[in-house]
């Protein structure tokens, strides 16, 4: 079976297929009923995705922080490996990031972000349980647990890219 980490790589090639099927006008345009645009989707998940890399980098290294146990919601949201429904404010970390951009930056970023995951693989079975970096929602994680929101929170996005579409078809 295939590691969190493996899918996670395969679900942002999908991204990558969906960002050729977009012209550039369709790219950043803001959809009829408002919110982000795709352009806007495509960079929020590139950089928490580049953030939760650098977090699993971090659970590599040896750490005096002591073991923090997790929260029975976190622990659902990563057996069930979804996100309860609903619309979530962005972390202020990732606030700002959130931006609209070219098809060929995001693609750039894209793949700048996928050749740092495809190097993760051996790390993250390397890390320790117990070394954690803070999410700034779900509390400590662990690189393994780091890769599997890296897969929830890609898959959550897709769904909002179909509501786009969605959105964008109604109302043509």
């Amino acid at each position: 079976m295939p590691t969190n980490n493996q899918q996670a790589i395969a679900l942002l090639h999908k991204y990558k297929e969906l960002l050729i099927s977009f012209s550039e006008e369709q790219f950043v345009q803001t959809p009829p009923a408002g919110g982000w645009s795709y352009s806007e989707v495509f960079t929020h998940i590139i950089a928490a995705n580049d953030l939760a890399v650098l977090s699993i980098y971090k659970c590599t290294r040896p750490s005096e922080e002591p073991y923090r146990p997790m929260d029975w919601r976190v622990k659902l949201i990563l057996f069930f490996g979804a996100l309860p429904p609903g619309k979530y404010k962005v972390p202020s970390i990732l606030a700002g990031k959130s931006i609209k951009c070219s098809k060929e930056e995001a693609a750039k970023r894209m793949d700048s972000l996928l050749k740092r995951m495809e190097t993760l693989s051996e790390k993250i079975s390397e890390a320790s349980k117990v070394a954690q970096v803070k999410h700034p929602r779900l509390g400590y994680l662990n690189a393994e647990q780091w890769s599997r929101f890296i897969l929830i929170h890609t898959k959550h996005h897709l769904k909002q890219l179909a509501r786009i579409k969605r959105d964008f078809n109604t109302n043509s």
